[in-house]
């Protein structure tokens, strides 16, 4: 190698350096991250109660409730009812949508477990619904067409806002919307599903249409659908 070219190797390997250094720190970091998982789940492990709860549904489970909740990492319905394991089957997903597989899950727990209520649980300054509104504001009031990002959770809820006939523009909005989006699920568990269904007709579960306030911690109740209710009607 000439003397030339040997500084100009070095001269690279000088400028590489740094970024190398940058992604090695950023993947240690992220290793991190999951070490603390770990660390958290020793002491999940040492917990006596929990110790106990697994034990107990460790073979089986038989949840009496079914929360359908936003992916939000501030909404666990776990922690939100203070229950414990196995006491709530938990689909979970961005805007509590029902798509087909949430549907399908919900109508295999009330069909296989003593499930008695199904809880459709939105929560305020949702950013699935803040994201559908956006998009109708920008539509002019028209759902998207479904070649766009993000659809299957957009589109859904794009469809109960306009379906409830909410104005977009308007100053409560969002709450509006929310609420609108949680009653719309409420009512596709029970179109889609006739398991869902004659599970409600014959007085099996109730419905529960809830919004979860997140500085309070409350769950407020919108509706309550049983064998007896032919109609949402929105607090």
């Amino acid at each position: 190698m000439t003397r030339s070219k040997f500084f100009l190797t070095l001269l690279a390997m000088v400028a590489i350096s740094p970024s190398i250094a940058l992604q090695a720190a950023h993947c240690d970091k992220l290793k991190d991250d999951w070490h603390s998982l770990q660390k958290a789940n020793k002491s999940f492990i040492s917990n006596p109660k929990y110790e106990q709860q697994r034990s107990q549904t460790a073979r089986e489970q038989n949840p009496t409730y079914v929360v359908l909740s936003c992916a939000d990492s501030r909404t666990p319905p776990e922690i939100i009812f203070n229950q414990g394991l196995g006491r709530i089957f938990c689909p979970r997903v961005a805007g509590n949508t029902a798509g087909d597989q949430v549907i399908d899950s919900i109508a295999f727990a009330v069909n296989t477990w003593d499930v008695t209520t199904v809880v459709v649980m939105g929560h305020e300054n949702c950013g699935a619904v803040v994201g559908a509104l956006e998009r109708l504001r920008h539509n002019k009031g028209k759902v998207d067409r479904p070649d766009g990002i993000f659809n299957a959770v957009l589109i859904p809820i794009e469809k109960a806002i306009v379906k409830a006939g909410i104005d977009i523009y308007g100053r409560h909005a969002l709450e509006k919307s929310i609420e609108a989006n949680v009653a719309y699920v409420a009512k596709r568990l029970i179109k889609k599903s006739s398991i869902i269904a004659e599970a409600l007709e014959k007085g099996r579960i109730t419905i529960v249409g809830s919004v979860y306030h997140l500085e309070s911690g409350q769950a407020k109740e919108l509706f309550i659908l049983d064998k007896c209710s032919s109609k949402i009607h929105l607090h």
